[in-house]
């Protein structure tokens, strides 16, 4: 006890601050996303007191931010064996099994939410936003359409809602739930893309061309919508432009293919054999490309020297391959 006296009486002297409980320190080393750091203290911390949500939910999210989601999942599934009614814990747990593609598991804890909290809004947003992924259209605008009767703010479903417009080709309807959501929110961090949907469907290239780049410019790079803007630029007539964006997008994500399909095909129109052939070679390995990939390879062998005719014929007679 003295020495715990003394101790206090020296901090207060030196303005040293008291040491953080291992509790504390964890969750300040979550806040700071110390994701590394935060790790084994929560899980020490959690094991202890499985009942405290704070650490609960702050170990689930530093998993997450490691891209443990299966651990995650776990930690979720055990926590609601006591917690059965934490509408929360349970949407958070859709989350998890959504991003590990057990879609069924979540669409049944999701009906769950729903016998719990029929009027949650969030609830009903969660499984039309599933319902969507699923391609039930109807039955997604049904929950969605819920939702925004619940919560007239509720932005994201009516994302969702504009989304499923367009897959059913309802333009005009997706145009109005995006004027809906930027009077509500004009700030809303989807509106753009939203925006540059719209316009590939109306065929105004020139919009759609720069919405993608404002969502570029927003969210950072990210190949499909540096794909997207490619496509855009193509359709507008500028044609190195797009290839440029076609290249920039594998250079952000190698294994975005659409690119390196467009990219080929651009090269053979532009002629640019040498840069064709080495984008067709990679595609040989993706079933959805594989014959357009060979086929094309077989074709622009023979405007190639004569050693390099055999190396061609070589790769056309590979195997396919799951992409």
């Amino acid at each position: 006890m003295l020495t715990q006296y003394l101790q206090t009486m020296l901090r207060q002297v030196t303005g040293e601050p008291a040491p953080r409980s291992p509790r504390e320190q964890a969750l300040a080393d979550h806040a700071a996303g110390q994701w590394g750091e935060a790790l084994a203290p929560l899980r020490a911390c959690h094991e202890a007191n499985p009942a405290d949500q704070v650490v609960l939910l702050a170990l689930v999210d530093t998993l997450k931010a490691c891209a443990r989601f299966g651990e995650a999942e776990h930690v979720l599934k055990e926590a609601l064996r006591v917690e059965r009614k934490n509408v929360s814990l349970l949407l958070l747990r859709c989350e998890l099994l959504q991003a590990l593609d057990r879609k069924p598991e979540a669409s049944k804890l999701l009906e769950r939410a729903l016998e719990l909290a029929p009027k949650n809004a969030e609830v009903h947003l969660r499984r039309g936003a599933l319902m969507a992924e699923l391609g039930q259209n109807e039955a997604a605008m049904q929950a969605l359409t819920q939702a925004v009767l619940l919560d007239r703010k509720a932005v994201l479903a009516r994302y969702y809602m504009a989304l499923i417009c367009l897959r059913t080709e309802e333009v005009e309807r997706a145009k109005a739930q995006l004027e809906l959501i930027l009077k509500i929110q004009p700030s809303f961090p989807k509106a753009q893309r939203l925006r540059a949907q719209i316009a590939e469907c109306q065929g105004d290239w020139r919009v759609a061309a720069a919405a993608w780049g404002e969502v570029l410019l927003a969210e950072g790079e990210d190949a499909q919508v540096i794909y997207q803007l490619g496509k855009a630029q193509l359709s507008l007539g500028e044609r190195s432009e797009a290839l440029s964006s076609f290249k920039y997008a594998l250079t952000v994500n190698p294994a975005c293919h659409e690119a390196a399909f467009a990219a080929a095909q651009l090269s053979v129109v532009l002629g640019d054999v040498e840069t064709a052939l080495p984008l067709y070679r990679s595609l040989l390995v993706v079933v959805r490309y594989h014959d357009q990939a060979k086929a094309a390879i077989a074709r622009l062998s023979h405007r190639l020297p004569q050693q390099d005719r055999a190396a061609c014929a070589g790769l056309t007679g590979k195997g396919r391959q799951a992409a």
